[in-house]
């Protein structure tokens, strides 16, 4: 099973630097099926998208710093 940085990185190898699938194997250590079954799925596409930063340290209790700095 191949990590998403992986499938990445053959694309990348790939389509971006033209590297031919046998040079991609070596590189990655990968067999060349593994290398073409990657280039044929389509999942190197990977994009996150967070609508607001996690702040797991302070969770909940944000408003009462805040609060507290608005006084001075």
């Amino acid at each position: 099973m191949l990590i998403v940085t992986t499938i990445a990185k053959i694309c990348r190898y790939f389509f971006a630097e033209g590297k031919r699938i046998k040079q991609i194997s070596r590189a990655l250590r990968v067999s060349r099926n593994t290398v073409r079954a990657a280039m044929r799925s389509g999942t190197a596409i990977h994009r996150f998208k967070r609508e607001d930063p996690p702040c797991p340290k302070i969770g909940d209790c944000k408003e009462r710093p805040d609060a507290l700095l608005e006084r001075r």
